[in-house]
């Protein structure tokens, strides 16, 4: 599970609309609707606003699988 469908599923189990959440967390309906249908990817600011409205900390934003690791990449920090 991404970003959008937990972005989703966090706001449903609240019972909050995306005009709720966009309201709560002074975002526009539309990129919170972005989000959701992962067209756009939140800023490390915009995402703390999302997980305060939702009362949730941050990291719950994202999930992770175990059974499945996707390294996108990987930042370069020195030859070892």
């Amino acid at each position: 599970m991404g970003f959008p469908e937990r972005l989703k599923e966090l706001r449903q189990k609240v019972r909050m609309s995306q005009q709720r959440l966009a309201d709560a967390s002074d975002t526009p309906i539309g990129t919170i609707q972005g989000y959701e249908q992962g067209r756009r990817e939140p800023s490390v600011e915009i995402a703390s606003r999302l997980a305060a409205a939702l009362g949730v900390p941050l990291d719950q934003l994202w999930t992770f699988d175990a059974g499945e690791v996707i390294v996108t990449s990987i930042p370069l920090l020195g030859v070892v």
